[in-house]
């Protein structure tokens, strides 16, 4: 659980923090330059974000099994597309934030703010079974919140997809949104 919280707070404060340096320093204008639209734009912002997310969730999978001998009972191949979707997610949110900053401090505030409402409605630290209705809906905005019970799922109980399949379709679709209201947002925000 823990580990998932990290990964989202790194995923959505390097996406966040990298595109209001870029308009602080200026260099945001010059990609503008460019006939780059501005969904591809951010979705060339998301590739090193998710690549260096995607090698730390290696990293920490890599360190817990084989320095705390955790032991993996499901599916590496799936756990491996799933942990990218969760990925894009955070870095979709990140890219999101980023568009609402005006510079580096607020996205930070921002970020900060994400990590300790995810800490508490995610499930992370406290069960979301004994939380009121409207508090595990706020809970249900928050990408950890679907992918702590697929993680949950594949290396402790090591179960499939058919299992997992309603927290999947959610946190694709949340990905798909998130990414197309960050680009649409970052073109009104040019404009």
């Amino acid at each position: 659980g823990v580990v998932v919280l990290v990964l989202e707070i790194q995923a959505v404060m390097t996406a966040a923090m990298t595109v209001v340096r870029e308009r602080e320093l200026g260099t945001l204008e010059q990609l503008l330059a460019t006939p780059a639209r501005p969904l591809e734009i951010i979705i060339g912002k998301l590739v090193p974000g998710v690549l260096t997310t995607g090698v730390s969730m290696m990293v920490i999978l890599a360190m817990g099994m084989f320095w705390f001998k955790m032991p993996f009972r499901g599916s590496m191949g799936l756990f491996a597309w799933l942990s990218l979707i969760f990925i894009i997610s955070g870095q979709g949110l990140g890219l999101l934030m980023s568009t609402i900053a005006r510079n580096q401090r607020q996205a930070q505030q921002l970020s900060t703010l994400l990590m300790l409402i995810t800490m508490l409605l995610s499930g992370v630290v406290y069960t979301r079974l004994t939380m009121p209705k409207l508090v595990q809906y706020v809970g249900d905005l928050i990408p950890a919140t679907y992918f702590i019970r697929i993680t949950r799922g594949i290396i402790t109980k090591g179960v499939g997809i058919s299992f997992l399949w309603e927290d999947v379709v959610v946190l694709t679709l949340y990905a798909l949104v998130v990414i197309i209201v960050a680009g649409r947002m970052f073109k009104k925000r040019l404009d």
